[in-house]
């Protein structure tokens, strides 16, 4: 997310471009709009999935996060 911030400076001025100043930069709101709806969607997925591997994690399929030998068996993600 950081770093697509740091890129929203440079696509920032390619969709708000001069030209579109009498529209009142339609092309460029658009593509705000889009930019939302596509986190918004991204975050959806997120939560299905998280809640998905919290379930196989309940039901003794999965131990989340289970890189080392510390891993925690209680370990659930949050949403």
């Amino acid at each position: 997310m950081v770093g697509f911030g740091g890129v929203g400076g440079i696509a920032g001025s390619l969709v708000f471009r001069e030209q579109d100043k009498m529209t009142g930069y339609k092309p460029g709101m658009y593509a705000c709009i889009a930019c939302a709806a596509l986190n918004v969607l991204l975050v959806l997925l997120v939560t299905l999935e998280f809640r998905r591997q919290n379930r196989k994690a309940d039901r003794g399929e999965k131990l989340l996060e289970a890189h080392d030998e510390d891993a925690t068996p209680d370990f659930r993600y949050t949403y």
